[in-house]
């Protein structure tokens, strides 16, 4: 944003110029991503999700690595690639640090799953 502001301060780039990307889906779509993770994360859904799916699991990080990619998979049948991980991040970034695992462990086979998905439909 800081870099849109200064090219149209400078005359780089004008109003218009500026505003156009802004009705790209795409640009919705992962504010929409950012606006509904946060939401899950605040109102305490994905510590909620997390405890549930921890009781399966254990700290055990191969059965949580299991986990997260089952219960993607079966999301994913479902709901949106976006959808899905819009939901799952905060979920999963929540059972890592409940177990002091770096979330990026569970956070990388998400991405697999999702974009395994993606490639398939």
């Amino acid at each position: 944003m800081c870099a849109l502001v200064g090219l149209m301060v400078t005359d780089i780039l004008t109003p218009e110029e500026v505003l156009s990307g802004s009705s790209s889906n795409v640009l919705i779509m992962m504010i929409g991503l950012f606006v509904v993770g946060g939401a899950i994360f605040q109102i305490g859904l994905a510590k909620m999700a997390s405890s549930k799916l921890m009781r399966l699991a254990g700290t055990n990080e191969t059965r949580l690595f299991v986990l997260v990619i089952a219960v993607t998979s079966v999301m994913e049948a479902f709901v949106s690639n976006t959808g899905t991980v819009a939901i799952m991040i905060p979920i999963v970034v929540s059972m890592a640090r409940s177990i002091n695992m770096s979330p990026s462990r569970l956070l990388m086979p998400l991405a697999f799953v999702c974009l395994s998905f993606c490639n398939t439909t």
